[in-house]
């Protein structure tokens, strides 16, 4: 059983929308806490206002809700675990590429060529390049 055949089954279930393509998430998204968590908001003031990809016990936890006779079309709509964290990661994209790019001169920065080469470095190559 593929990871959306059983997402699907559970948005069926549940009787709230299966998102597979691309959606707009909400400013509360934030990376990577949504994407462990499962849960991120949706833009807009429409309904669903959230995208969640239940496992352990938020998965139980709707089961419950459902089995009890609650409805969760206008709150929730389902997407694969992969999915949204792929919209995560994509609306985090110019946060992600700012710590990936900055984030070792920022922690240490005798290890980032972030300011230039020390006097000793810009003095003579390495020996590795001598011949």
């Amino acid at each position: 059983m593929t990871d959306a055949f059983y997402y699907q089954s559970l948005a069926r279930h549940l009787g709230v929308p299966f998102v597979s393509d691309a959606v707009a998430l909400g400013p509360g998204a934030r990376y990577p806490h949504s994407i462990h968590a499962g849960v991120a908001p949706l833009a807009g003031d429409g309904h669903p206002r959230w995208l969640v990809a239940p496992r352990g016990e938020m998965l139980a936890v709707l089961l419950r809700r459902r089995q009890s006779g609650e409805t969760m079309s206008e709150s929730l709509a389902i997407a694969t675990p992969a999915h949204l964290s792929r919209l995560v990661r994509a609306a985090a994209a110019p946060a992600i590429a700012r710590e990936a790019s900055f984030a070792l001169a920022n922690r240490d920065p005798a290890l980032s060529a972030k300011s230039g080469a020390s006097p000793a470095n810009a003095a003579s190559p390495p020996q590795s390049w001598r011949r």
